[in-house]
């Protein structure tokens, strides 16, 4: 008889709920296809897209977006650029020193890097120069005698010939030489300015461009002479030099190569050879052609 009433209960809750379900409707979900998020133009990359004003991106110096060779960082005025170079020719001595007449024309390298501070235009730059140079002559007659004055005695560098004499020899009043010999090497510091002829610094990738420029700076280093009937002299060496110049640049990926040449005056104090006056200083010019790279 429970067993009955069981059975009973439970095809009743059956009934009610079936018919409960039947008289409530589920909202149906209608399946349409979803509409594409709209295009944001903020998202997309470009110095030209107005939406990216303020945003903070990877500079040009690090994507090289920009056009070759005027790629460096930005100051107030303009751009800063870098070169590298590597310069030779002939040294032309003057006449009228004890050098200039016994020197035949020499050769000179020179090598380098300089700093170029555009302006907004890139088209003018000051320049910062630091490099490095070696002159060298060779005598044009090494039998004419020079005679130089007051030399240290070359005896007095060896002790056991000075003890034997009795002191240190006195120095040569009137020494005639000839001279075999001069190589100059410094160190240079120089400032100047560069015009570009055919526009703006930073070209097209296929546009070439011409350049010309001034610079002047100073020189401090060592000297060396060698004598024909004295030993060689070392002594420290300053000079002041001035020159103008002209460059073809021809784009090279994101650099410019560079070829050219170059028009240098040269002014050396030494104390290589004690003479009366400034007869132991040389003047030259120095004819380059130059190569190099701007970055």
């Amino acid at each position: 008889m429970k067993g009955t009433r069981l059975h009973a209960c439970v095809l009743g809750v059956a009934l009610v709920f079936g018919f409960y379900s039947q008289g409530q409707e589920l909202p149906s979900l209608p399946y349409t296809t979803p509409n594409p998020a709209p295009f944001r133009d903020d998202l997309v990359d470009g110095p030209a897209n107005t939406a990216q004003v303020g945003r903070h991106t990877a500079s040009e110096w690090l994507i090289k977006s920009q056009q070759p060779g005027c790629c460096g960082p930005s100051t107030c005025d303009g751009p800063i650029g870098f070169e590298s170079y590597w310069q030779a020719g002939l040294a032309f001595p003057l006449k009228g020193s004890i050098f200039g007449d016994n020197l035949n024309p020499g050769w000179v390298i020179q090598g380098g890097g300089r700093s170029l501070f555009f302006n907004p235009e890139t088209t003018k730059a000051w320049i910062v120069d630091v490099g490095i140079s070696n002159t060298h002559f060779n005598s044009n007659n090494r039998n004419k005698v020079t005679t130089l004055h007051n030399m240290p005695d070359p005896r007095n560098n060896n002790p056991t010939l000075v003890q034997q004499n009795g002191g240190p020899f006195p120095t040569i009043t009137n020494l005639p030489t000839g001279i075999a010999s001069l190589n100059l090497t410094s160190v240079n510091l120089g400032l100047g300015r560069e015009v570009y002829l055919w526009g703006a610094a930073d070209q097209p990738d296929d546009a070439d461009n011409l350049r010309v420029g001034w610079d002047l700076g100073g020189r401090w280093g060592s000297g060396k002479v060698e004598l024909t009937d004295y030993p060689h002299r070392d002594e420290v060496i300053g000079s002041f030099y001035t020159a103008i110049h002209a460059d073809r640049e021809v784009p090279w990926g994101a650099c410019l190569l560079q070829y050219g040449v170059r028009f240098e005056w040269d002014y050396t104090w030494t104390d290589l050879l004690r003479s009366s006056g400034n007869l132991g200083d040389i003047s030259m010019f120095n004819l380059m052609f130059r190569s190099g790279i701007r970055f």
